[in-house]
């Protein structure tokens, strides 16, 4: 089967997913299920957390002040194109009152967030926020301050692979007037690594788990 048709017929899958209480109802007359998009081969995919209003609305993934933040502040800044990258969430169905979804809803939504990674099949995966912590890393979701701006390696999905990952804080925390100098210069060593280093193989980018991403002429890669 073409790529298309599996991101396609694995869409169609989310899109009719019931599995946790999240899928089994709309919210203010919106059907909570919200599918990833962008660039199906790309190099880097996107995680945020969770479906919001306005994500219900439009059925896509970080749009609203918090899309127009990401678009602004993060992928513009490390001159990237929305177009160039795949975006998801980590839970795929908007929770009740916007609020972070449950471990258990994680964990029931896990298999659907792997199966959209092994398929696309990025190198680098940028993690916005504590929710996908969890997802992506296997780690507490309470520590992206701790965390965020020095990769580290996801954990194995069904393929069998580690991807290397960047996490960032969520747009949403930023609008609320935090992290947005860190989120500025995260966004600049994020272009700088993805335009000198994202060319080469997985398992070469391995090496720079554990290393901060900030400029080079700043001290960093």
């Amino acid at each position: 089967m073409l790529l298309k048709d599996q991101i396609t017929a694995l869409k169609e899958k989310c899109l009719n997913c019931q599995e946790c209480p999240l899928g089994r109802r709309n919210l203010d007359g919106f059907d909570p299920h919200v599918f990833g998009s962008g660039n199906i081969k790309a190099d880097m995919m996107v995680v945020a957390e969770a479906p919001g209003y306005n994500e219900t609305v439009e059925k896509k993934v970080l749009v609203g002040r918090a899309g127009q933040f990401y678009n602004e502040k993060i992928l513009k800044i490390a001159n990237i194109e929305r177009k160039s990258v795949f975006t998801t969430n980590a839970a795929l169905c908007r929770p009740p009152n916007n609020r972070k979804p449950l471990p258990g809803e994680l964990e029931t939504c896990l298999p659907l967030l792997d199966s959209q990674v092994v398929l696309v099949d990025p190198k680098l995966i940028v993690i916005l926020g504590n929710v996908p912590l969890y997802s992506v890393c296997d780690i507490p979701p309470s520590g992206i301050t701790k965390y965020h701006g020095i990769l580290r390696l996801s954990r194995e999905w069904s393929d069998g692979k580690k991807r290397l990952v960047f996490p960032m804080f969520h747009p949403g925390y930023c609008l609320r007037g935090s992290g947005l100098k860190e989120v500025k210069e995260d966004a600049l060593g994020l272009g700088f690594f993805v335009q000198q280093h994202l060319s080469k193989s997985l398992v070469e980018l391995h090496d720079f788990a554990g290393k901060k991403l900030y400029l080079e002429e700043q001290g960093g890669l």
